[in-house]
């Protein structure tokens, strides 16, 4: 699932950003490890993240994935004290309103879904709605559950591994509340949620188009205003 941290990269490139990546010295950020309760496991991830991170010197992280966000923004005690994480929503949004990043003009019409992880946990709304809401032309529509009330896609907390039955019901109500909003284009800003609504999309046979928000920024810029599935 790298087609969202590498259209990161490209936006950040865009925009004459100045950045690094630990590439084969990463290691998972251990968030599905705790959620199903391996502690051992996440405290060994954790430990290990912070001593690498901290090693190299960063002063900030981004992060294209909410649970990886939540988790070391929230779950590495005082981490967060030390390094600036940042969700790659609040660092694009940041782009776009100091004119680093431009967007083209669209007449899309698009829906965003919250997930848990960056929602609910970490209570980041504002700024992909923002990033939607600052591209000329372009209609953001609200499903009828959105924000603190959003729907779960079903993809987190182990469930789809465990429970694929139920997560994939669960991702079927959420595509079918993304229908009945009139958009065609379904953003999210979760590797896991665009993976889980996906499937939907595909037992479905929906017209739906699921995106990653920064994968949609990018392909938005490559083609001038419109995105092919």
């Amino acid at each position: 699932m790298q087609e969202s941290p590498r259209a990161l990269a490209r936006l950040m490139e865009r925009a004459g950003e100045n950045y690094g990546l630990l590439l084969e010295d990463e290691v998972c950020c251990g968030s599905t490890a705790k959620r199903i309760g391996h502690d051992k496991l996440f405290n060994k991830l954790r430990k290990e993240n912070e001593m690498r991170l901290l090693a190299i010197g960063a002063k900030r992280i981004i992060t294209a994935c909410a649970g990886c966000y939540k988790t070391m923004k929230q779950d590495y005690p005082g981490f967060s004290e030390k390094v600036d994480v940042l969700h790659s929503t609040e660092y694009l949004s940041g782009l776009i309103g100091s004119g680093k990043l431009k967007l083209p003009r669209s007449n899309l019409i698009v829906t965003y879904h919250d997930p848990c992880h960056l929602g609910r946990h970490a209570e980041v709304y504002d700024a992909p709605r923002k990033i939607l809401k600052s591209i000329p032309g372009l209609r953001l529509v609200e499903m009828k559950t959105s924000r603190e009330l959003s729907r779960c896609c079903g993809g987190g907390a182990g469930v789809k591994s465990a429970y694929p039955e139920i997560s994939q019901k669960a991702a079927a109500k959420r595509l079918k509340e993304a229908e009945r909003s009139g958009a065609s284009i379904l953003v999210t800003t979760c590797p896991f949620c665009v993976q889980t609504l996906n499937a939907a999309v595909e037992s479905s046979g929906s017209i739906m188009k699921v995106f990653e928000l920064s994968v949609f920024l990018d392909r938005l810029i490559e083609s001038g205003g419109k995105v092919d599935g």
